[in-house]
């Protein structure tokens, strides 16, 4: 996987995760006194998810060009701000 497609995944990932966090968080205290659901349901809205990002992360392996490559940043790279 290119670096590119790892950073949209990583985009829509931590998203969708951060959404699937609200929502069980909202189910849990609309009603708190359900039956021991949640497990299953976190890990199926984790799954779902995970696919979603998948999914729309695939367009961009068809729109980047091959010959880029993974760039690393440097932040301890002396710079001259005077």
């Amino acid at each position: 996987m290119r670096c590119d497609v790892a950073q949209v995944f990583g985009l829509y990932s931590s998203t969708y995760m951060i959404v699937i966090i609200s929502i069980d968080r909202c189910m849990a205290i609309m009603d708190p006194m359900s039956k021991n659901r949640g497990p299953r349901r976190v890990k199926v809205m984790i799954g779902v998810a995970w696919l979603l990002s998948v999914v729309l992360s695939l367009p961009q392996v068809r729109e980047t060009p091959t010959s880029i490559g993974c760039t690393a940043i440097d932040f301890n790279a002396s710079t001259n701000l005077v």
